[in-house]
């Protein structure tokens, strides 16, 4: 670069816009080139300063997109974290319901369900049989009157809705 005309860090400054102190920086660093009397080759030191503003813009740009990405990452956990301590209250709530009586496990409600439909099958089951003696008995004394008939099906029906009513969950109602 013997031929690159020198000239002084103040000259450089103000050709560039840049503060006599901030050259004098970039100098000492080693990032713009200089002479033993410590003056500026103008054209090698121009594209020095080209050099580091460009590399200055890239690193923005990678922190720029790096803080981006870090910002979307966060968000990304924040509403993960959200969702986890709406699904940890909402699973504390169910504990609380459950230890309340309020909740059953549906392998006991389909437990009992199934035993009061075998006892209520069971129970129609037994009416014919049940009621042939006390129909022949009526029928034996005569011409059997409505009002007898219906109140021996009547009674029947009724023990067998009894039944149905000694299920463990029957007549529970929702809170």
């Amino acid at each position: 670069m013997a031929g690159d005309e020198a000239i002084s860090q103040r000259a450089f400054a103000e050709r560039t816009g840049l503060s006599r102190s901030y050259i004098g920086r970039l100098v000492k660093a080693k990032k713009l080139p200089s002479r033993k009397d410590g003056s500026i080759p103008k054209a090698a030191g121009l594209r020095a300063l080209a050099n580091l503003r460009e590399t200055r813009t890239e690193k923005k740009s990678e922190t720029t997109a790096t803080a981006k990405a870090s910002a979307k990452l966060k968000a990304e956990l924040q509403q993960a974290q959200l969702r986890e301590r709406i699904a940890k209250a909402k699973q504390r709530e169910l504990e609380v319901e459950r230890e309340a009586g309020r909740f059953v496990a549906v392998a006991e409600v389909e437990k009992d369900a199934r035993k009061t439909a075998e006892e209520i099958r069971g129970r129609m089951l037994a009416i014919p049989a049940r009621l042939a003696l006390s129909l022949e008995a009526l029928c034996a004394k005569g011409a059997p009157k409505a009002a007898a008939l219906e109140a021996l099906l009547a009674d029947e029906i009724n023990a067998v809705l009894a039944a149905l009513q000694r299920s463990r969950f029957a007549g529970a109602t929702k809170t």
